[in-house]
């Protein structure tokens, strides 16, 4: 090994000499902005140069890079695209990134969101060859699924369930215009941002979709709460579900207390 040096801001970058037999050299790029402010002693501080891969990678996944890499580095032979890796703009790439992301999204939102690792092709999933009950799981004897956004894809979602909540900001069309919504069926859309990028709006939505969900679950309908990948903002939904209508006893199914059920023939007989 030996010494290299490089220029940035005026200052010298030297890599230490190493083994290349024993060691790897690892150089890390960081994304982010340098606040000279917070420069203590070397190396410079780099807030968020670890993590906030969704704030600066354009919904860029790993596999959709690798599998585009030529068109969004280098020239791929398409005049439409203007896809030239040299003299191109930092705009005209951003552009070329945003088109790759959204076309993933649209084509199979489940393959996206796993970065490739679905467990069905992208023209099964597209044309409905697996309802909702293959990509949910059914907590207990509540009545209550938990899903990915796919499980919620029209129309063969409604073979599995009655009842569908959506805590995402985003929807099918089918749903969203209620042509998709059989009349017999309930669909309700909470637009609750996902992870960090929600401040308050799972909070400001979380009492409607509780009484959507047990308004349902007392009628003995199949109630799916999905989000988009189906382990945070459906799982807080199901969690204050369980919490405030559902038998916790340790050892026993997880079920609607019986009183939710009672409360719900009593009304019925009153209404009749």
């Amino acid at each position: 090994g030996g010494d290299g040096s490089g220029g940035g801001d005026g200052d010298d970058i030297v890599i230490p000499a190493y083994d290349t037999d024993r060691y790897l050299c690892v150089v890390c790029v960081s994304c982010s902005d340098i606040d000279p402010s917070l420069r203590v002693s070397e190396p410079w501080y780099t807030p968020g140069a670890a993590d906030d891969e969704e704030s600066w990678a354009r919904g860029l996944t790993p596999t959709l890079f690798w599998s585009n890499r030529d068109r969004i580095l280098f020239d791929d032979g398409d005049d439409d695209n203007d896809c030239s890796g040299s003299g191109r703009t930092d705009g005209e790439t951003d552009r070329i990134i945003n088109i790759l992301v959204q076309q993933a999204r649209k084509d199979d939102e489940e393959w996206y969101q796993h970065s490739g690792g679905g467990r069905v092709s992208n023209n099964d999933a597209q044309d409905g060859t697996y309802g909702g009950s293959y990509y949910s799981s059914i907590i207990g004897k509540s009545g209550m699924s938990i899903g990915t956004r796919q499980s919620g894809r029209p129309p063969a979602c409604w073979d599995d369930f009655d009842a569908i909540l959506n805590v995402t900001a985003m929807e099918y069309e089918e749903l969203a215009s209620g042509e998709g919504v059989p009349d017999d069926k309930a669909y309700l859309c909470c637009p609750v941002a996902e992870g960090k990028k929600d401040k308050y709006e799972l909070e400001n939505w979380l009492a409607v979709a509780v009484v959507f969900v047990i308004t349902n679950l007392v009628r003995e309908r199949r109630v799916l709460i999905h989000c988009a990948q189906g382990m945070d903002r459906s799982v807080a939904v199901a969690m204050a579900v369980s919490a405030l209508f559902c038998n916790l006893d340790e050892g026993s199914d997880l079920a609607l207390q019986p009183w939710c059920t009672d409360r719900h023939t009593s009304i019925d007989e009153e209404v009749s």
